[in-house]
């Protein structure tokens, strides 16, 4: 999960400490989910195996149904047969399947029945596209990800 902190050019402070961040932070953590993934096979490049990576839940809101996913880098999810559960900050988890997956582009769309959680608070972050830019090394950018994945 990436996130731009709406702060200018600057140097010498932490984006940990800066408030912007600090807001972003606080608007999306609760969204970042450990994603355990088992490969059950050897598939193409991918070999047989377990690991764990981050994802983050979306929301996928079409005015007549609110549905949430979980997105992650496709690579993680491999090409062949597995089984990925996913674990909230409430440490509930839940089995999630497939949705679409693009090794080109490196993402992937996972499924899960959200009335199975009960008690990790989860809204889902909202995809604007109509906000993406360039990406500039000049603003700070502030990734957030699991250290075990």
């Amino acid at each position: 999960m990436t996130a731009v902190c709406d702060q200018p050019e600057r140097s010498g402070s932490s984006m940990a400490d800066d408030a912007a961040c600090q807001t972003t932070i606080r608007r999306v953590l609760h969204n970042v989910v450990m994603l355990d993934c088992t490969n059950l096979c050897s598939f193409g490049e991918n070999p047989a195996g377990r690991g764990q990576a981050t994802g983050f839940v979306v929301d996928a809101n079409l005015g007549y149904v609110r549905l949430l996913y979980i997105m992650t880098c496709a690579h993680v999810i491999g090409g062949g047969p597995s089984r990925i559960c996913c674990v909230f900050g409430s440490s509930e988890s839940v089995e999630l399947s497939i949705v679409f997956s693009d090794p080109i582009h490196d993402f992937a769309i996972l499924h899960y029945d959200p009335d199975t959680i009960k008690f990790a608070k989860v809204d889902g972050l909202q995809l604007r596209p109509d906000l993406a830019r360039s990406f500039d090394p000049r603003r700070p950018l502030l990734v957030i990800s699991l250290t075990t994945g």
